[in-house]
């Protein structure tokens, strides 16, 4: 547990410098009046058209229209791009090492309830929404292929070899025109749909409580007046008398954050909307229908029903290794109807 709690911390801060450096260098060389040189400069077109067709394979630009004053100018590109190279090898490496983290610990997890685990659980599940988001918040950033490719051919011009990374590098950042089936594949190659699932469960108690503002009303949970003899204790009242453990103050507190991750899970391992109990399923549509887009980083965000019309469009895949039941085949017109409720 001590020892999960360390690595978790130590990647979830890591998670954050990496989307903020990421975004940073997207408001400075990504665009406008802050693009190096080397992406704008006429006489370097040709080199950049090679490089593009040969993306993630390094190319061979020597004999290439330009190719003596780049040679020339490469400790310069290199010194130029650096920053975002390396901080796409952060990326990569963050981005293994929390997959890891994520496999071994929802494997460990033995009891899927929050009453037993709930330290764990909300630990794991931050690092879960942490993992989706570093996928998503390279969206946008148009020049990112170029940006590795010059500084992998101005590096290898500067040494005369291959620099180690390029090809992990290349693949990663060309894998980020579509997030959504990056992530998904990801997500999916862990193997720990299941569990996943097991862990939005034991959170829906909460977001229905959460979303019954009636009940809540009648309670008394919402009005300090009326409420206020049980104020001095207030954690004292339980969710419900199914689960006298979780207490409904606690719970109303984190159920914003339960419903994020609902989304989060729906996105990222659409299989479970598939499943014939549609338990999650369900969910997910109550809880989408609750927002327009969700937060990934600072101001980008994430059309929520944008991108559940878009991943209809496509999943399943031809000859899935889950058989839909019939009625769910094509999810298209249920996120339409559910996009319109919002």
């Amino acid at each position: 547990m001590q020892k999960f709690n360390e690595k978790a911390l130590v990647l979830q801060d890591a998670c954050l410098g990496v989307m903020t450096k990421v975004s940073f260098l997207h408001n400075t060389i990504g665009k406008g009046s802050g693009k190096p040189d080397c992406l704008t400069y006429d006489g370097w077109t040709k080199i950049r058209r090679t490089l593009e067709k040969k993306f993630p394979e390094s190319a061979n630009i020597a004999g290439v229209a330009g190719y003596d004053t780049f040679r020339t100018s490469a400790p310069q590109i290199c010194e130029q791009l650096a920053d975002f190279y390396w901080t796409m090898q952060d990326l990569l490496e963050l981005m293994d090492a929390t997959s890891q983290l994520l496999v071994a610990t929802f494997q460990g997890i033995m009891q899927f309830r929050l009453e037993q685990n709930r330290v764990i659980i909300k630990r794991v599940m931050k690092l879960f929404t942490s993992f989706v988001q570093l996928h998503l918040v390279m969206d946008g950033f148009n020049d990112r292929k170029m940006l590795v490719s010059l500084y992998a051919a101005a590096h290898q011009v500067k040494t005369n070899a291959v620099e180690p990374s390029f090809v992990r590098i290349g693949h990663l950042v060309e894998s980020f025109d579509n997030p959504i089936r990056k992530v998904i594949s990801d997500v999916e190659n862990m193997s720990i749909a299941s569990q996943l699932s097991y862990v939005i469960m034991a959170l829906k108690p909460a977001i229905d409580a959460y979303l019954a503002t009636e009940t809540l009303r009648r309670n008394n949970m919402l009005n300090p007046t009326d409420e206020a003899g049980g104020l001095a204790l207030p954690v004292r009242q339980p969710l419900s008398l199914q689960h006298p453990k979780q207490f409904l103050h606690s719970e109303m507190q984190d159920a914003d954050q339960y419903m994020l991750w609902t989304v989060y899970v729906g996105i990222a391992c659409p299989e479970l909307l598939l499943r014939e109990d549609r338990q999650f399923l369900t969910l997910f549509n109550t809880v989408s229908r609750q927002y327009l887009t969700v937060p990934v980083f600072r101001d980008q965000q994430l059309s929520v029903h944008q991108v559940n019309e878009e991943l209809a469009k496509w999943f399943p895949p031809r000859n899935y290794k889950i058989r839909p039941p019939a009625d769910l085949k094509n999810l298209k017109n249920l996120f339409k109807e559910e996009a319109k409720e919002a």
